[in-house]
């Protein structure tokens, strides 16, 4: 089996992913937990000085604690900056105000961080956590990286999910699996075909964030399963017209109807907009309008529906398989009511046996 660069990469991004979830106080919380269970060791300078930073917040919320438990504070509830020093002073404590604003910042953004609020990023902390952002999105595409060095016949979003489920069933118990090409490309906002080209290293990954267009909104999508659909951007595209301009058309009579509409977007069929688009197509000989909805449910039906998270939706976790989406067009993500059927009928078993991919570009 092959071993990434970085064999810990796709670990440690699902690690920090449920990391990023919690909040400051949650965060210094999990490094206490992780830093007593490694115990001390040998460190570079700078991350002696990253652990200095943490342990002092930790010191400091814990004086907060203590003098939240002294003045019999109810849960919720914090001590105000006179408070603070007087039962510090009380207390034998070596803390005053002004030394909690010279760790966080400001009287307030250490005292949120004790409530377990949310709190804005310093400076500092924004510099930081732009410096990290390289390391995190190398993270995501890893298993892109590992997909490639396989010199795949074909390298869509379908053949790398396909590569991904044979792999991660070959890895070692306690290892975490590859994610899947959704949640690579969600993650990273970026359009299949792109990252692929990144991960090859035949594109700068800082270009592309500037690439805005409708292209990349296609190159991103797929359909699996018995129907092939377009989004509004795929209509445009398709008839060579603006988008404003096929918006005005698609109301019209004599204009295919939308066999999917929700809230956020609508979907037709690609067969009924290609004879739209040659002249052959009679309105009122095709399926009718939202008629297709009732096939599909969206990512809220089937969390509701089947009790996953949204994360859980797209990772293996105790020998369950991952439930991915049939159908990803832009914002429209959508899942086959027969897929998520045979899933529940058998979670541990693998998805995408016999469901024929509709459409995919690299």
């Amino acid at each position: 089996m092959p071993s990434p660069s970085n064999p810990r990469s796709n670990d440690l991004e699902i690690v920090l992913a449920y990391f990023e979830l919690l909040d400051s106080k949650e965060q210094l919380e999990a490094y206490r937990e992780i830093r007593d269970r490694l115990g001390a060791g040998p460190e570079s300078l700078k991350a002696t000085k990253a652990s200095g930073r943490a342990n002092i917040r930790l010191e400091a919320l814990d004086a907060f604690r203590q003098v939240s438990e002294h003045l019999a504070l109810e849960s919720g509830k914090a001590p105000t900056p006179k408070q603070f020093d007087s039962t510090c002073k009380t207390v034998g404590l070596s803390w005053d105000r002004s030394k909690v604003v010279r760790i966080f910042g400001s009287w307030r953004r250490g005292r949120d961080t004790f409530l377990g609020k949310s709190v804005s990023l310093s400076p500092e902390e924004r510099r930081r956590r732009k410096r990290t952002a390289v390391n995190k999105r190398e993270g995501r595409f890893s298993g892109v990286k590992l997909f490639l060095e396989t010199n795949p016949k074909a390298t869509t979003a379908v053949a790398y999910d396909d590569w991904r489920e044979s792999y991660n069933e070959a890895l070692p118990k306690g290892r975490l699996p590859v994610v899947s090409a959704t949640h690579v490309m969600e993650g990273l906002g970026w359009s299949w075909k792109d990252t692929v080209a990144a991960a090859r290293g035949d594109l700068d990954p800082e270009e592309i964030g500037s690439r805005k267009s409708r292209r990349d909104a296609r190159n991103m999508s797929y359909c699996r399963g018995p129907n092939e659909f377009y989004a509004l951007c795929d209509i445009a595209d398709a008839l060579g017209l603006s988008t404003n301009e096929v918006k005005k058309r698609v109301d019209r009579r004599d204009f295919p109807k939308a066999v999917i509409q929700m809230a956020h977007g609508r979907l037709w069929l690609k067969e009924d907009i290609e004879r739209y688009k040659s002249g052959t197509f009679i309105a009122g000989e095709r399926v009718g309008e939202n008629a297709l909805r009732p096939l599909y449910l969206t990512r809220e039906e089937v969390m509701e529906r089947t009790g996953l998270t949204d994360w859980q939706l797209s990772h293996s976790s105790s020998g369950r398989k991952p439930l991915e989406p049939d159908v990803y067009l832009g914002r429209m993500t959508l899942w086959l009511l027969e897929t998520v059927e045979a899933w529940e009928k058998n979670p541990n078993g693998a998805l995408g046996q016999g469901r024929t991919e509709a459409t995919q570009s690299d």
